[in-house]
């Protein structure tokens, strides 16, 4: 084949071997070439090994386990809970009150010495919104993302109440949003626990209908950690100080990748028949249909 020489190896532009192959190894992340794009509009005869998509095969990255939440809320209804400054401490009352079935995530249960409302399951997906000494204490189901979490150094191993999620992180580009259909093999990252991990848990589960509440998608910019979240004492000062430390902002969330993800999810569920709506008291999320929260009960 023509092309240049580079470590002793011949290389080709993919038009110029094109029609002599027998298998295509692609090995560049999904964001550095456009070939898988190329590679979607051709009428190929030979096999494509993605080393990129090996992640979902795995069986390291792989929890099986998870497999008994597969439909295990069928045709019911499930609501998933952000922790923006939108969510009422009255609106988790009213959910208790009704028996509502609640995905929560991160540290949401700060505020449980505040409402006898309490989440069925709860996500947390980054090693910074970890508390050991909190998770012990805690009832419901816990998910720990395995990136971070599957470690001895936690502790959290030792806790009954807890499985692990894995997030699968190489795929998550803006213009390559994904939505999981078996979360045995991994949740697709969004850049939000929300989507991470609340929304595709709720949808594996059989949910007809997800609301979200207290998504506002959007955040003060500044020093708020304390004016980002719909309670002050959300994060403790250690976890704060742990943050500032790693040079965490808020202002660097990017919430144009949330946008993209979200409309991955608002696909997803309009080809599989099930529905997402956004019942938050306001917010900047526009791409879910809008409820109101009160005119659900």
């Amino acid at each position: 084949m023509d092309g240049v020489n580079t470590l002793g190896i011949k290389t080709a532009d993919l038009e110029q071997c094109i029609n002599n192959l027998d298998c295509l190894i692609l090995n560049v992340k999904h964001c550095d070439d456009p070939v898988r794009e190329r590679l979607s509009v051709l009428n190929l005869n030979f096999r494509i090994v993605d080393l990129a998509e090996l992640e979902t095969f795995e069986p390291a990255y792989q929890h099986k386990e998870l497999a008994v939440y597969k439909d295990i809320h069928k045709g019911k209804r499930i609501f998933v809970i952000g922790n923006g400054p939108s969510l009422r401490i009255e609106d988790l009352e009213r959910l208790h009150e009704n028996g509502e079935i609640c995905i929560g995530v991160n540290t949401i249960y700060r505020v449980y010495d505040r409402t006898r409302w309490r989440a069925d399951y709860i996500g947390i997906g980054d090693l910074m919104g970890i508390c050991y000494e909190d998770i012990v204490r805690l009832k419901e189901k816990i998910f720990l993302a395995d990136n971070d979490h599957h470690i001895p150094s936690t502790g959290c191993e030792r806790v009954p109440n807890i499985c692990y999620f894995h997030q699968i992180r190489e795929l998550f580009y803006p213009n390559r949003s994904r939505f999981s259909d078996d979360l045995t093999k991994g949740f697709f990252s969004g850049a939000t626990i929300v989507y991470d991990f609340g929304i595709q848990l709720a949808a594996y589960m059989g949910a007809k209908e997800i609301y979200l509440l207290g998504v506002d998608n959007h955040y003060p910019e500044g020093d708020n950690w304390k004016t980002s979240h719909f309670i002050e004492d959300y994060y403790s000062e250690v976890q704060i100080k742990k943050m500032k430390n790693a040079g965490l902002q808020w202002a660097s969330i990017q919430t144009e990748k949330t946008i993209k993800q979200y409309e991955a999810a608002e696909r997803y569920s309009k080809a599989h028949s099930f529905r997402i709506y956004n019942a938050t008291r306001g917010g900047a999320l526009e791409v879910f249909e809008r409820v109101k929260f009160d005119s659900l009960f």
